[in-house]
């Protein structure tokens, strides 16, 4: 048999240690729930829930969203052989009438009625003005009427056209388009559309004088066949690139007398409710427009041919 081992009485623990580990036990346990209550939130029905889940963080209150600000009418693209820089021609050089101004007449036919229309430049000290009037069996029409500047670099450069009318307190514009250069933009005021503003980009008259102006100084550069695209800013917030095909010399008949080689240039048209225009240039009028119609689908819409020049205008 073993020998019993001496036994040696338990130390006992004094009341002090034992209230000190009792209350700490207390608040381990409570911290302990209080954490369990935190994480586990209870779910409908009293259960507690097993981790935090989707629902729980749907049942966040969602942040109030920002107001949708209206965003503004898209531009119209332009195509990207349009976003090329265009052979820019040194305006006094391309077109001797940039230093003295002139004034050309034309017969205007729309449909079965004849008028008169009357196509003016006045150049300035670097800028210009380009009118075009029209009246048809006696009734004045809205003044087409482009104002900018001759950019060497670039050479029209439009700062604002706008359709002029004669009301009983004087002329007044509507339907008017804005290059604001200083900003690189095009707005007009009958559309809230804002469109970045492209080199070269002309208005509704004045790209008759920068597309003159363009093959006057380069002529070789475009035979039949070839394209020159322009971009050209409308009046309803459309901005789109016209590409002109070069057809050709054939002769012309027009009211000034008959032209054997005059230059026929043909833009298709851009959309359902936009038409064909065509034009024939004359080279020994520095390739200005001596005929422009314009066609929706099959049926003419309105037609120019010139009459007559009149004096060159002081410049």
């Amino acid at each position: 048999m073993l020998p019993a081992l001496p036994l040696s009485p338990l130390p006992v623990p004094r009341p002090r240690v034992l209230a000190g580990a009792l209350l700490a036990a207390v608040s381990l346990h409570g911290l302990l729930a209080w954490c369990l209550m935190i994480r586990l939130p209870m779910l409908p029905g009293g259960l507690p829930a097993r981790a935090v889940t989707t629902s729980v963080v749907l049942a966040a209150t969602p942040a109030t969203p920002a107001p949708i600000e209206p965003l503004p009418r898209p531009p119209v693209p332009l195509e990207a052989a349009a976003l090329q820089a265009l052979p820019a021609p040194a305006a006094r050089a391309a077109t001797p009438q940039t230093a003295a101004g002139f004034s050309w007449r034309y017969l205007l036919i729309q449909g079965e009625r004849r008028g008169t229309a009357q196509f003016s430049w006045r150049p300035g000290e670097g800028q210009y003005e380009a009118l075009l009037e029209r009246e048809l069996e006696g009734k004045a029409l809205p003044t087409w009427r482009s104002q900018g500047e001759l950019d060497p670099d670039a050479g029209l450069a439009p700062r604002r056209f706008a359709q002029r009318l004669q009301g009983r307190l004087g002329p007044r514009d509507r339907q008017a388009t804005n290059f604001r250069r200083d900003e690189g933009l095009v707005s007009y005021s009958a559309s809230p559309a804002l469109q970045p503003l492209q080199q070269g980009t002309q208005d509704r008259i004045s790209w008759w004088l920068q597309l003159a102006a363009l093959i006057e100084a380069e002529p070789r550069r475009y035979p039949g066949g070839s394209e020159l695209v322009m971009p050209v800013a409308g009046l309803r917030g459309e901005l789109q690139a016209w590409r002109f095909k070069v057809k050709g010399l054939e002769a012309v008949d027009l009211p000034a007398g008959r032209l054997e080689q005059a230059l026929r240039l043909e833009r298709e048209a851009l959309g359902a409710w936009d038409g064909r225009i065509e034009l024939w240039l004359d080279p020994a009028r520095h390739h200005l427009p001596v005929r422009v119609r314009h066609t929706q689908g099959e049926l003419p819409r309105w037609e120019l041919l010139l009459q007559g020049e009149d004096k060159l205008l002081p410049p």
